[in-house]
């Protein structure tokens, strides 16, 4: 158990891409054209809108990180389809395919030091950051679901919103890149790693997962308007229905492999939790695990409802505010909607204020370790659910 499920987690970790954006719909949010969603950035924005109404019905952002390694496709033949598809007799579609598939060095994680070697050979699609040895490594995961996004501008000043959106996201910080490359080789390095009956450390490790449904409503309008300077200021609230949620914090923790199938000298502090639902999708000694239902995991009410906040506000410089304004229909001093106005804009906002409270696992802990003798890994090979993998 203890090999496979190391490897897949850490190698899907590993495939996926390594960029960060600090907000969903990244390049989007920020355009003065971005309407509604420009609101879930800042929600200050909604006001003096270039739109009078707009509607978001369905929407998709995702972004990750990791510090580690990186996925190289340039070597795939004819995309994803054409590399890793196959007929209707289950066969890969073309040799080149085949060749791609059957080398390997695809699939094994190369040392950074041994990119050049393996890229010149046109050979290896799993390599190593060259800064990813001696320091601290991390991962990055969030997407959100727009479900709906409505903004309506009720006057020149005024402006209000609601939202329905389902948000994820899983952080790991703090890992140490020997754990990460006894994981990733099966706990039993190569030639390249000596890390067997070595003392190792991990400072700090901490992984951190939340989903939730988030049902908000915003409000903006104009505070400052003396042409050159105009100040806009926002406030959405959010109510929280937590999906689940799961976490591990560790401090001081030591530890050796003797070998692959065995620890020494484990030493630190342990704490994990999660939410009562994972339990029970997990399943005990004292309760079999249910089916897994997407759509009671998207809707039950797992934690305590929560409340949430964002506030914002926006500043912007308008030196030439004279060539933006006009008269129409009897009314004067009207600001043009369709030009930027502004020679500079400042943006402030504090987003995601607040939080919910989940019933928590019957099996979450907190403990010490101090085990000084040999500590057999293949304990875990045979658990049963939380109760058993607990013991």
């Amino acid at each position: 158990m203890k090999k496979n499920y190391l490897n897949s987690l850490l190698l899907a970790i590993i495939l996926l891409p390594c960029t960060i954006f600090a907000q969903d719909f990244n390049g989007y949010r920020q355009s003065n054209y971005s309407g509604v969603s420009g609101g879930d950035l800042n929600p200050a924005n909604i006001a003096d809108n270039r739109m009078l109404v707009d509607v978001t019905l369905g929407g998709f952002s995702m972004s990750t990180y990791n510090n580690y390694g990186y996925f190289n496709p340039h070597q795939m033949p004819f995309w994803y389809n054409g590399t890793f598809g196959t007929d209707d007799n289950g066969n890969l579609g073309s040799q080149a395919a085949i060749d791609y598939n059957n080398n390997p060095n695809n699939g094994k994680i190369i040392s950074y030091d041994s990119t050049d070697y393996y890229m010149d050979r046109n050979e290896g699609n799993l390599f190593e950051f060259n800064n990813a040895k001696g320091k601290s490594l991390g991962f990055h995961y969030n997407h959100e679901v727009d479900v709906m996004n409505v903004m309506v501008t009720i006057s020149p000043k005024m402006a209000i919103s609601l939202g329905i959106k389902q948000r994820t996201f899983l952080n790991i910080d703090h890992l140490a890149p020997e754990l990460l490359t006894l994981a990733v080789n099966s706990l039993d390095p190569n030639d390249i790693y000596d890390l067997h009956k070595k003392p190792l450390s991990d400072q700090l490790l901490n992984i951190s997962f939340n989903s939730w449904n988030e049902y908000n409503v915003g409000f903006a309008m104009t505070v400052v308007d003396e042409e050159e300077h105009f100040v806009k200021a926002g406030a959405k609230l959010k109510f929280l229905q937590g999906l689940g949620s799961f976490y591990m914090y560790t401090d001081e923790v030591e530890y050796e492999f003797f070998n692959a199938d065995t620890l020494a000298n484990v030493q630190g502090h342990f704490n994990y939790g999660y939410s009562q639902n994972i339990e029970d999708l997990v399943g005990s000694t004292s309760a079999p695990a249910i089916e897994f239902d997407p759509m009671g995991f998207a809707t039950d009410m797992v934690s305590k409802l929560g409340i949430g906040a964002d506030l914002g506000v926006v500043y912007e410089w308008r030196p030439d505010w004279k060539d933006y304004k006009y008269d129409m229909d009897g009314e004067t001093n009207l600001w043009r909607k369709d030009q930027d106005k502004y020679k500079l804009k400042f943006s402030l906002a504090i987003n995601d204020i607040g939080g919910m409270r989940y019933n928590k696992g019957g099996q979450s802990r907190d403990f010490r370790a101090n085990i000084t003798s040999l500590f057999d890994l293949d304990e875990f090979g045979d658990s049963d659910g939380l109760v058993a993998f607990n013991q």
